[in-house]
């Protein structure tokens, strides 16, 4: 069966070594199954939004309370008599460990944690996996949530069941989890697993790896990355696999539901008024009145210096409504884009500063829209939604009848895209940036295959023969001995056998050093010097010059043995990556950067669509070895700035080449690199500047050659 699965991603009969696939869920590393979370390492500090298969606005899976196991720690206090009774094993449902807390019965005793990540106004669910103490029967038990008076009670029998209780903080910083019991006299419980997360929006998306909302934390709360995460394509939810946001985001909007700070000016707002994309009854809807003149609704959102995104949901109410986004308090003309909610079309748009617009389909008749501006936003601007019968031009004044249409999500950006949603109530909200690095243990590197014969007579030294040696260089005792009063070349064997153009190894035994150090090259090429004893091998393309040379610097002493060079194959690894992209042309070499497998600025493999000069969206294929960059380039306008483009790239890296494949097409290789970068112990990082999905990601530790990378983006 595990043949069968790995043959699924193989390209000409040639399996890759890793294999990271998002929607399907399967991941591979050094030829054998692994996790998600084995494989890639995910950072991102805080929440996020995501969308799931029911097509609803959720969280990513979380969990809120910290030492989700370890009841023992400090981060869980047992106030006034209630008491931490210790560790019991092996009596979960799943053979766990269970903790047991005796509580006490009086009103005020708790066993809690506080948690300070919860905002207030947002209501929380909290997942308890409980029991009573064999013995002691059902009881009721108060959970608590947020503030101390807001609790609710729930019956805990001998049974081990997942209890759920929700609730919303409001009006305090102190926001508490925790058990208590009033009954008068003690009783036991016994708890395994604890889960506090927010359920406000559409909830919380379960974690893939259980299939329920647990999410194990230790010293910290636990915010997982956004797998899972749907797209609609006109007609179905399909999983694209991972969100990845590598950018800091932030919503200007303080009240992104409408819910308040909204001002209106002859366009009233009707709270609860429908179904929102997060499948609460919390969209409003927005109408003219019956005022001849201009019909708005404005926010402040304060200053911006940089370009900025305004973005929404909208949704059709009444036939012949249109909806307009704008910036307010710039004046007009500025920037605009009037929307039709019926198919998220511009009807008109315009404006000395509006970069670009965008729509996308998020089904339920929903539609995501936005207006990008480089204007920026002075001290008291905002931005507006105005509502228009189709009457032109920017913030239209004409004769309202009192109908409109739902809106939903309000979201502005310093920058020059929109990105998930961040939902506010009162104040500007921040999502982090987040990370994903799979370690150099997990990636795949290539072995050099031996080709061609030993090509160095005498390589051991057991004579003096076949080595033309300078002065204070010696052969004795089986080893080529220097005493330092030589330099440059200390050691030449010409006509060995080379082909200019081919990749050789070099090794040697370093025996002794004392002083300088020792180096291998074959005819003109740079030498590759060892400052240490030992076994050395280097790689290395061969020149018109067909000898090898052991060299050293001035004050060489020391001794080498086993000098040795054989033809190799060409080091070489593959890769293809494909997803969906969100950018715009900001004029960077670096505007999208998919695979950043980075050493330093001297060693490196990269994968970027490039916007600089006349580029659009140009991939770009790059490898650098000890400061000797070498790229293959594809059509400058290969990709159109928009949101969630779709793309498929793959790249074939060798010491003599380089080449890329762009959604089925091979490009024309470049075959001047001399060597591949050493990054045998470089961590890679996926989607290193990027927003949008990560789809697949696969690694091969050969060449699978140009008709390989085509297949592979087909």
């Amino acid at each position: 069966m595990a043949s069968a699965i790995r043959s699924l991603y193989s390209i000409g009969g040639k399996d890759p070594k890793l294999v990271a696939d998002f929607d399907d869920e399967y991941y591979r590393a050094n030829g054998g199954k692994t996790t998600f979370s084995d494989l890639i390492t995910h950072a991102r500090a805080g929440n996020a939004t995501m969308t799931d298969s029911d097509g609803l606005i959720k969280w990513a899976p979380h969990n809120l309370l910290a030492y989700s196991e370890d009841f023992t720690n400090a981060a869980w206090v047992a106030s006034g008599s209630t008491t931490k009774d210790g560790i019991v094993s092996g009596v979960g449902p799943e053979g766990e460990d269970a903790y047991e807390v005796t509580l006490s019965g009086t009103t005020n005793d708790w066993f809690q944690q506080l948690v300070s990540a919860v905002p207030d106004g947002v209501r929380t669910t909290t997942d308890w996996l409980i029991r009573t103490k064999t013995g002691e029967g059902t009881k009721s038990i108060n959970f608590k949530h947020g503030r101390d008076t807001f609790y609710v009670s729930e019956n805990v029998t001998e049974d081990w069941a997942y209890i759920e209780t929700s609730n919303t903080s409001s009006g305090n910083t102190k926001i508490y989890f925790g058990l208590s019991y009033t009954g008068g006299s003690p009783i036991t419980v016994q708890v395994i697993k604890a889960t506090a997360f927010r359920s406000d929006l559409g909830g919380m998306v379960d974690n893939p790896d259980r299939g329920d909302s647990y999410v194990p934390t230790t010293s910290s709360a636990v915010y997982l990355p956004r797998r899972g995460h749907h797209v609609y394509n006109g007609y179905e939810w399909v999983n694209e696999g991972v969100l990845a946001e590598s950018e800091s985001r932030s919503n200007l909007v303080t009240y992104s539901d409408f819910s308040s700070g909204w001002t209106v000016v002859n366009a009233p707002i009707t709270a609860s008024a429908a179904v929102s994309p997060s499948g609460q009854n919390d969209a409003v809807y927005v109408k003219d009145s019956t005022f001849n003149g201009i019909h708005f609704i404005y926010l402040t959102t304060g200053s911006l210096s940089n370009t900025w995104t305004f973005s929404a949901y909208i949704k059709q109410k009444d036939s012949g409504m249109y909806a307009q986004l704008r910036p307010s308090g710039l004046g007009s003309n500025i920037a605009y884009a009037t929307f039709d909610p019926t198919d998220g079309s511009v009807y008109e748009s315009g404006g000395s500063a509006l970069e670009q617009t965008t729509s996308e389909d998020v089904g339920n008749g929903w539609y995501r829209v936005s207006i990008t501006c480089s204007e920026p936003l002075l001290s008291g601007d905002g931005v507006a939604v105005a509502v228009t019968d189709g009457t032109a031009g920017d913030l239209p004044s004409y004769a309202g009848t009192g109908t409109g249409f739902y809106i939903y999500g309000a979201q502005v950006e310093s920058a020059s895209t929109s990105s998930s949603y961040i939902p506010t109530s009162g104040s500007s909200v921040t999502r982090a940036a987040e990370t994903f690095t799979i370690p150099s243990a997990k990636l795949p590197w290539p072995t050099p295959q031996y080709i061609g014969d030993e090509l160095v007579d005498n390589g051991d030294f057991a004579t003096t023969s076949d080595w033309s040696l300078q002065s204070g260089v010696s052969i004795g005792g089986g080893v080529l001995s220097t005493d330092g009063t030589s330099t440059g070349e200390l050691a030449r064997q010409s006509n060995i056998g080379v082909t200019s153009g081919n990749l050789y190894a070099i090794s040697l035994d370093v025996i002794s050093l004392t002083a300088g150090k020792f180096g291998v090259k074959l005819g003109g090429t740079t030498p590759v010097y060892f400052d240490t004893t030992g076994s050395h091998e280097a790689y290395i393309v061969a020149t018109a010059t067909d000898n090898v040379q052991i060299m050293g610097l001035s004050g060489t002493i020391g001794s080498v043995d086993n000098v040795s060079v054989r033809e190799v194959n060409p080091l070489s690894v593959s890769i293809q990556l494909n997803g969906r992209m969100t950018y715009a042309d900001e004029d960077n070499i670096s505007q999208v950067e998919t695979v950043y497998w980075y050493a330093d600025s001297d060693n490196n493999v990269r994968l970027r669509i490039a916007t600089n000069g006349g580029d659009i969206g140009q991939p770009t294929f790059q490898q650098s070895a000890s400061a000797t960059a070498d790229a293959v380039v594809g059509a400058t306008d290969a990709y159109s700035p928009n949101i969630l483009v779709p793309y498929n790239l793959a790249s074939r890296h060798g010491s003599t080449f380089i080449n890329g494949a762009v959604d089925g097409v091979a490009l024309t290789e470049n075959d001047t690199p001399v060597a591949l970068p050493d990054l045998s112990s470089t961590d890679l990082s996926l989607a290193y500047t990027y927003m949008g999905t990560l789809k697949t990601f696969r690694m091969w530790n050969r060449d699978i050659g140009d008709t390989g990378i085509a297949e592979a983006t087909s």
